[in-house]
């Protein structure tokens, strides 16, 4: 009798282990969680690093291809180049409600784009003639507001990632 007792005690459990066992279940999901925001965080940056490669690539095609001077603007003025990018002929502004070539939009959470340029800030001139091709400048990136990285565009195009951020 004395161990059928036992027995029936031993079988379920206590209030103090399951509040144990999910505080150690919070604990390790709420540090999963931050190295889940951080893996999304560099997964956003490899795309959106390749995708400006393709867009770059495919602007400078194009411009060959119909040998006219072509501008790249962003999507959205007032959002910056975080939002997209359109492609239009020099001669043309958004303002003027002129069909863009091609246009590109996204949505990177957390992540802030902006251009610098030698000939400006709201523009890259892609030229047919590769003579005059300068595209040069470099894309500065902000992710969750703290990390930055410089990534620099050379004359034809071709991006590479800057390792030491200097402002």
């Amino acid at each position: 009798m004395f161990h059928a007792r036992l027995k029936r005690q031993n079988l379920g459990v206590t209030w103090v282990e399951v509040l144990v066992t999910l505080a150690i279940l919070g604990v390790l999901l709420a540090s999963g969680m931050s190295h889940w925001r951080g893996l999304q965080a560099q997964h956003a940056e490899r795309r959106l690093f390749h995708d400006l490669g393709h867009i770059l690539a495919f602007a400078r095609n194009q411009a060959f291809l119909r040998a006219e001077t072509l501008v790249l603007l962003p999507r959205v003025a007032s959002e910056g180049w975080s939002s997209g990018m359109v492609l239009v002929f020099q001669n043309t502004t958004l303002e003027a409600h002129a069909q863009p070539l091609h246009t590109w939009r996204w949505r990177y959470p957390n992540v802030h784009l902006s251009w610098h340029g030698f000939l400006g800030e709201d523009t890259i001139i892609i030229a047919h003639n590769p003579a005059k091709i300068a595209m040069n400048g470099s894309f500065l990136i902000k992710i969750n507001h703290l990390e930055q990285k410089r990534w620099v565009v050379n004359r034809l195009g071709r991006i590479r990632v800057l390792r030491k951020h200097v402002d």
